[in-house]
């Protein structure tokens, strides 16, 4: 699922499953209900409409051992929203956009496929190549970097992962859960808004990288430092059941990149907040 809208019905899924057109009520008439329904809006007491929607979103992709992995690769959402008016306003004053994949070991890359382009026929000219070989045995990766022009994720659990990008981190946070301890860093060039996410699997062959028209994401916010979080949603039984990444630029000054490498996403909650 890709979306690249203001925070809204999009951002849940393009299958919407169930939707309640909010019209039952609800009154909260006292303390302990304020408590118990209390959200983000602040709630005060009073009658409110309130509405129930379902949604599904599907991975673009799905392939290989995702297809043998016998855990559920889409993710279902349930939106409860509270409103004093019949009709709910999605729209919360700030920009999203978000990514829907399927995942190998190799993870992803955000780049800027042009300059690699240009970078990597510079150094080796038109030929075919493994960059997964190139990346681990060479020095290209270094000069990528220094050419503020990638990032990069590798060495995670194969399944599906929602990426997003957004101007402001603090609002988008209750939908991403609890931050992993580790996180990329990169510098990015300010003069660039949008990269390309290209899976980390698609590098054993970098001709056929070159022949596909890759889905791009804006990445928001001032500065060229550039963060790739991981960030997973908990169970009542203290399990991950979601794991999302989250880009956005700060001014925090980076004096070399810091991927992200290796980490479990799925399983290890010791690496969580």
């Amino acid at each position: 699922m890709y979306s690249n809208e203001l925070l809204g019905k999009p951002i849940f899924g393009k299958e919407l499953i169930i939707e309640n057109k909010t019209t039952s009520k609800l009154g909260l008439n006292s303390l302990d209900d304020l408590i118990k329904f209390k959200t983000e809006n602040n709630l005060e007491v009073g009658t409110y409409y309130v509405g129930i929607n379902i949604y599904e979103e599907i991975p673009i992709h799905s392939f290989g051992v995702l297809e043998t992995i016998p855990i559920p690769k889409n993710i279902a959402t349930v939106h409860i929203h509270f409103s004093k008016k019949k009709e709910f306003n999605y729209d919360k004053g700030f920009a999203v956009q978000k990514y829907f994949d399927g995942y190998s070991h190799l993870g992803f890359l955000i780049v800027d496929l042009p300059k690699m382009k240009n970078i990597i026929e510079a150094e080796y000219g038109d030929k075919q190549l493994d960059l997964v070989y190139e990346f681990s045995n060479t020095e290209i990766i270094e000069k990528l970097f220094q050419e503020e022009i990638i990032a990069l994720i590798w060495g995670i659990n194969p399944f599906t992962y929602p990426l997003y990008s957004t101007n402001n981190v603090e609002a988008l946070k209750p939908l991403l859960g609890e931050k992993f301890k580790d996180e990329g860093v990169f510098n990015l060039k300010e003069d660039i808004e949008f990269f390309s996410i290209i899976p980390g699997y698609d590098l054993k062959n970098w001709h056929s990288i070159l022949k596909k028209d890759y889905p791009k994401i804006k990445i928001y916010g001032k500065g060229k430092t550039v963060h790739l979080s991981p960030y997973a949603l908990i169970d009542s039984d203290k399990s991950i059941t979601t794991t999302s990444f989250l880009l956005h630029r700060s001014k925090e000054i980076l004096k070399e990149a810091k991927p992200l490498l290796n980490i479990d996403l799925l399983y290890d909650k010791t690496v969580i907040g």
